[in-house]
């Protein structure tokens, strides 16, 4: 049986080129790419790039083995065009792509030739970021138009996170790396993480450079979302930090009203005094500036139903979850207590009695800490009913948990000693495989300690220049031209295993 011959795998060749290749004083208004085969376009949305960009973009239309692409009236004088194609011409039957394929000309008398190459990586991992796009900006641009307008150049990143701009004239440029993840080629800045060369781009000979890209806290102050909770708890989320946040009741006022406003201070929860009804209505100032004007509706949908007639409490760790090192089981209150019965709380150890220490750690009594040392085992810890009263006079339920502590010898560890290139607030971090945060500790320049009751398994470690002292990694303000701050990873992998120190000597 006839098998048709050996199967296609050669790509489609460019017989001719009307206007030739590489044209100067190039005054046409159409393109005609002749092929040795027929064609088509594949994910000509992400493979094509034209450099300068086209406003309208350029039509192009497939006959048989030619190319027709016609032009729009938007061409710049004395200026070099590339046309990447990148793999998106492809032989009609077997698919196999023209690889890097170009068609490049010039407006004026001479071809641009400088190369801007370079890296777009992730500010916090330092990995790179594939299939982002490099913009390549006048240095004269306002920051207003960064983002928003076309550039003067841009390419892709490939897998590594490297780009090629070619054919860009002599001048001076700012790097701006965007992870499009739309293709529209606009900073979408909380979504798309972003960012900027540190150094203005002065370019008289090929160069390469990098942007660290991040995404953006929220440009306006805006609330997220609010609902309430019976009887008379009004919890708010705000896109931004508040500083003063204040409140002017559109609806019956309560007679009192306790603040609860969180660590990070984007949310806030109110407490009313007698609680208020559904459709409570509010609006929200900060620093005397209105915010918004909110409905509190209680939710329709949660995935456990809970008594609001009832004092309710989360708890810590989940269900039958394992307690981690340098943590403490809690339970999260519903509303402030007024009262508190350490006596009607009972801990078993496997299964025999064990004694714990209630504590609060916040003014308001809404979250119970139960200190003790936790080795190894399985506990329960039961609340009796009545062991709290809060600021509603609602009294608890049995509410039960239970974890296990793993035994040391499951667990390794890691010493560290640490010693940063320049001295000033530092974080060191232990970081997993997948570049989650494990253990964290504060340095001013060095540090010598230990991370204990570590899982084995691959980590990392890195430091992050904490310059605001916050205690956390900051993104930095691409509009404020405020850069993420500096992040450097130990140039190893450590491998912690089961029963086992790993001493790690780190001078940067």
């Amino acid at each position: 049986m006839p098998t048709g011959g050996e199967k296609d795998i050669k790509s489609p060749v460019l017989l001719s080129a009307s206007p030739e290749n590489y044209s100067l004083n190039f005054n046409s208004k159409k393109i005609l790419l002749e092929f040795n085969e027929y064609i088509e376009l594949k994910d000509i949305q992400k493979q094509l790039i034209i450099s300068p960009p086209l406003n309208p973009a350029p039509e192009m239309e497939i006959k048989k083995r030619t190319l027709l692409i016609t032009l729009p009236d938007s061409l710049l004088e004395n200026t070099t065009y590339t046309i990447n194609f990148g793999n998106a011409v492809a032989d009609y039957t077997e698919g196999n792509a023209l690889t890097g394929f170009m068609y490049i000309f010039s407006t004026g008398s001479i071809l641009d030739s400088l190369v801007v190459t370079g890296l777009l990586q992730d500010a916090l991992t330092l990995k790179p970021v594939k299939e982002a796009i490099a913009l390549l900006y006048t240095a004269a641009t306002p920051d207003s138009m960064i983002g928003i307008t076309p550039p003067m150049y841009y390419a892709r990143t490939n897998e590594a996170g490297l780009f090629m701009i070619r054919n860009v004239r002599e001048g001076d440029y700012r790097l701006i790396g965007l992870d499009d993840k739309n293709n529209n080629y606009t900073a979408e800045m909380t979504t798309e993480p972003v960012g900027e060369a540190e150094q203005i781009i002065h370019l008289k000979d090929s160069v390469f450079s990098y942007a660290s890209l991040a995404k953006q806290p929220d440009a306006n102050q805006i609330v997220k979302f609010a609902f309430r909770e019976p009887p008379g708890k009004l919890i708010t989320a705000f896109s931004l930090p508040v500083d003063e946040p204040t409140w002017k009741f559109l609806t019956p006022e309560p007679s009192e009203v306790i603040m609860d406003l969180s660590s990070n201070r984007d949310t806030v929860i109110l407490y009313t005094l007698p609680g208020v009804a559904d459709s409570t209505t509010l609006i929200w100032f900060n620093d005397n500036k209105v915010i918004d004007t909110v409905v509190y509706r209680q939710e329709r949908q949660r995935d456990v139903v809970v008594n609001h007639a009832k004092s309710n409490a989360k708890y810590f760790p989940s269900a039958n979850g394992s307690l981690i090192h340098e943590t403490k089981p809690s339970l999260k209150w519903s509303a402030p207590l007024k009262n508190y019965d350490e006596s009607r709380v009972k801990v078993l150890k496997d299964s025999a009695e064990f004694k714990v220490q209630s504590n609060f750690v916040d003014s308001l009594k809404t979250l119970t800490v139960f200190d003790a040392v936790w080795k190894e085992g399985s506990y329960i810890i039961s609340v009796l009913p009545g062991a709290s009263t809060d600021i509603y006079n609602r009294t608890n339920d049995t509410i039960q948990f239970f974890f296990n502590v793993p035994a040391e010898q499951t667990k390794g560890s890691i010493a560290f000693n640490y010693v940063a290139k320049n001295p000033g607030k530092m974080l060191l971090q232990l970081v997993n495989d997948k570049d989650e945060m494990i253990r964290q500790r504060s340095a001013n320049g060095s540090l010598k300690g230990l991370f204990e009751m570590i899982d084995p398994g691959t980590y990392k470690l890195r430091s992050i220049a904490d310059e605001n002292d916050n205690g956390k990694w900051d993104a930095g303000d691409f509009k404020k031209h405020i850069y993420p701050e500096k992040v450097t990873y130990h140039n190893e992998s450590i491998t912690v295993r089961a029963n086992w120190e790993v001493e790690i000597d780190w001078t940067e």
